[in-house]
């Protein structure tokens, strides 16, 4: 990263382990490095990134204090390290810093762990939502002078719309409605949507699901499933947000098939501590917990238990 005077570029390195990295501050005119930063974890870390640049310092999202993304800030002389957020917080994305105010505005999966809001967390440590957790919220994009964001949001039963929203206050704000996939005409009981579900499993980990019922569902009768699954770290394949339907993700409905798309604790839904349960045992709690879900699908009375069909990898 370049610093923002261009004077220094910043470097970040780590061994093969990933378990630890170190910062250095870069002096482009002629080569010098000096020492600004490290951070050590049990198991494995991730690449510094993104960075907001600012006059004093920069800030940055970390997972290695409290078992969540927070937000920190770092002094460019690395003497100064502090932590502006707490609670659960996942998939941050610092969007605006304000030093004058002490702002910091970032999209974090907080409220919920399958959707994204927009955040500010203020000079007290204050965090207050500014749109609505109940949808995911992508394309943030504020104003020159910061007094206003537009903003894409939308979840499984609502297409997206496109909104312009005051930045301004302490509570959630109504935004003003600019574009709207929606229509007029839009009906979602004419299409298959999603619903989310979740199970927990035996140590307690509570995990997502995202499942569509066949068209004119019956629930006294028995139902094959369609499973798609991928166990990759922090790579949850449930969001709720809106999909066009279309003739490809209609296809299971239209054919009397239950369609279920499922995480395991490795997805990132229950912080580090799901994801640190995978070090060097990859494969073994992402296949247990995809047990545990087709056994969870097996309990349900319109489950056909003897075809159970799963896809993915």
């Amino acid at each position: 990263f370049w610093g923002p005077d261009s004077q220094e570029f910043f470097v970040a390195r780590m061994p093969r382990l990933q378990n630890t990295i170190d910062l250095y501050a870069v002096n482009v005119a002629d080569g010098s490095k000096r020492h600004v930063y490290n951070e050590t974890y049990k198991t494995w870390l991730n690449w510094i990134n993104p960075v907001v640049f600012t006059e004093k310092g920069l800030y940055m999202a970390r997972e290695f204090e409290t078992g969540w993304q927070q937000i920190y800030f770092l002094s460019y002389d690395g003497k100064t390290f502090r932590r502006l957020t707490e609670g659960p917080n996942w998939s941050v994305a610092i969007v605006r810093v304000d030093e004058k105010k002490g702002d910091v505005y970032f999209t974090a999966k907080r409220d919920a762990t399958v959707r994204q809001a927009l955040y500010k967390v203020d000079a007290k440590g204050v965090i207050t939502a500014l749109t609505d957790p109940a949808y995911n919220a992508t394309g943030v994009s504020f104003s020159p002078d910061g007094k206003y964001f537009v903003a894409s949001y939308s979840n499984v039963t609502t297409p997206t719309k496109i909104a312009v929203f005051p930045a301004t206050g302490k509570k959630l704000r109504e935004g003003r409605v600019v574009s709207d996939l929606q229509g007029p005409d839009y009906d979602a009981s004419r299409y298959a949507l999603g619903q989310l579900v979740y199970m927990t499993t035996e140590d307690g980990f509570r995990l997502p699901g995202m499942i569509v019922y066949p068209k004119n569902f019956d629930p006294s009768k028995k139902y094959p499933v369609h499973v798609d699954i991928y166990g990759g770290p922090d790579s949850p394949q449930v969001r709720d947000r809106w999909v066009t339907p279309n003739s490809s993700n209609q296809w299971w409905s239209d054919n009397g098939i239950i369609q279920i798309t499922v995480d395991p604790r490795a997805g990132g839904h229950n912080g580090r501590e799901g994801l640190d349960m995978i070090y060097r045992q990859l494969t073994v709690w992402e296949v247990k917990d995809f047990v545990a879900w087709a056994d969870w699908l097996k309990a349900l009375p319109y489950v056909n238990g003897d075809k159970i069909g799963v896809e993915g990898f």
